[in-house]
């Protein structure tokens, strides 16, 4: 499942908008206390409310996707009500089939992958002239859905959720994060007690270096900043 080229992760340089409002009044001698207050306690709310949104949401939302010409991107498919559609070997086989025919004819560079049951981790660069994720993601999904309801013998069965989950990369300390989540994540949920998980970029890393043992601090996954798609 490698790409044909060396994985190469650029660091992007992407600079936060900063949005801010400006409230302007007039005091007298005859304001009251309620005209004075009134308006810090309608900005106070708001701003308190953009200091603490997130880097991730716990949910798929019907977010504006944000597509970087060149970027890296990580990604999490969650199946149709946690349906466990990849204990089957055959159902990960037609997942691998199908995102690599994808990769052959919209090439991008996979970096790294896990298959869990209810759920797929990926983390890829596309081209340097390529922004357009959205498209390789869902034919990816309509590839795998069709030949898993052949596998099953349901056409009617739905096995992704209707979204997936998107955050673009945004520079080196962000790109390790999600790489070491990754090959950590079958730990997480209890599936293995080591990192070296059959359905992921692990051996494609690790697996050949001899008496290697992967060291990944399971405690910067707790600290409450970061949640994943799942």
């Amino acid at each position: 499942m490698s790409a044909n080229r060396s994985p190469i992760f650029t660091l992007l340089n992407l600079s936060p908008i900063l949005v801010g409002q400006v409230a302007q009044f007039n005091l007298t001698s005859q304001t009251s206390a309620w005209a004075i207050l009134n308006p810090f306690l309608t900005i106070f709310p708001r701003l308190f409310a953009l200091l603490r949104l997130p880097i991730y949401t716990s949910y798929m939302p019907n977010f504006i996707r944000n597509y970087v010409a060149g970027g890296t991107y990580f990604f999490t498919l969650v199946t149709s009500k946690r349906t466990h559609y990849f204990n089957n070997k055959r159902c990960v086989e037609a997942f691998l089939s199908a995102f690599s025919a994808v990769q052959r004819y919209h090439h991008f560079d996979l970096i790294a992958y896990c298959i869990l049951p209810d759920h797929i981790h990926l983390l890829i660069t596309l081209d340097i002239a390529d922004h357009d994720f959205s498209s390789r993601i869902k034919e990816i999904k309509k590839k795998t859905t069709a030949a898993i309801r052949g596998i099953l013998g349901n056409p009617a069965i739905d096995v992704w959720q209707g979204r997936f989950w998107e955050h673009t990369i945004r520079d080196q300390d962000d790109f390790k994060h999600c790489f070491d989540y990754i090959h950590y994540n079958p730990v997480k949920h209890g599936l293995s007690d080591t990192f070296d998980w059959q359905w992921s970029s692990y051996w494609e890393y690790y697996g050949k270096i001899e008496d290697y043992s992967l060291e990944i601090d399971s405690k910067v996954f707790k600290k409450g900043k970061y949640s994943y798609g799942e």
